[in-house]
């Protein structure tokens, strides 16, 4: 599929998902779990297989697409146990859903720009790694931000009965930064500038290294 309708098509999804984050914060730490691996790790792993790869092997692909996005959906749903418990407040006001769209917009446009450089042309128009930079890094942050005011109330935060829920949170975001870390320094592997649909596996990049010499 062109690049440019792939990114068209993802307004779509991109909207359905925003629409569902506040419900499924709602409904509880299951339905929470479940949104935010649809947001990211199920799609990624459909979009590489139908590309012809996949990253499910995570000693050969970024830990991001691996471990990150579960991490990521684990946050969204311990922070739906705070945002149950904290009650009716400012967090669930239209202006402050608004303010988290539009920094997670502008989070998501720095950032692409500043990963365009690191990769080919072809590498970055690639589904799973379009997916993931416009679609889940719009989606995450405006969820993970809505949300974590909660974090601070006396209902349902850090210094209530549901504390373990807010540490929990807190903690697989920073095993996501972590990751991101690591990525960063491994990132090198896993870029094929010659070759760069072939983003896939650190392996297959060597192979291809070592023929073309």
């Amino acid at each position: 599929m062109p690049p440019s309708i792939f990114k068209a098509l993802l307004v779509i999804p991109t909207v359905a998902l925003l629409l569902l984050t506040g419900r499924a914060l709602d409904a509880g730490f299951g339905w929470s779990l479940f949104l935010g691996m649809c947001i990211s790790w199920i799609p990624i792993q459909l979009l590489a297989f139908v590309e012809g790869y996949s990253l499910l092997n995570p000693v050969d692909n970024f830990w991001q697409f691996y471990f990150g996005d579960i991490c990521l959906a684990g946050v969204l749903a311990f922070l739906s146990v705070t945002w149950r418990h904290a009650g009716d407040g400012w967090w669930r006001s239209t202006w402050w859903a608004v303010a988290c769209l539009a920094a997670s917009a502008g989070f998501v446009m720095v950032f692409y720009l500043m990963d365009h450089a690191n990769w080919s042309a072809d590498a970055h128009s690639g589904m799973p790694k379009q997916w993931h930079d416009l679609l889940v890094f719009l989606v995450f942050p405006y969820a993970l931000l809505r949300a974590a005011p909660t974090l601070l109330t006396g209902a349902s935060g850090l210094i209530s009965e549901y504390w373990w829920a807010g540490a929990a949170a807190l903690l697989l975001m920073a095993v996501w930064a972590v990751l991101m870390a690591v990525d960063a320094k491994r990132g090198g592997e896993f870029r094929d500038r010659a070759h760069p649909r072939d983003v896939r596996s650190a392996r297959y990049i060597h192979s291809q290294a070592t023929h073309t010499r």
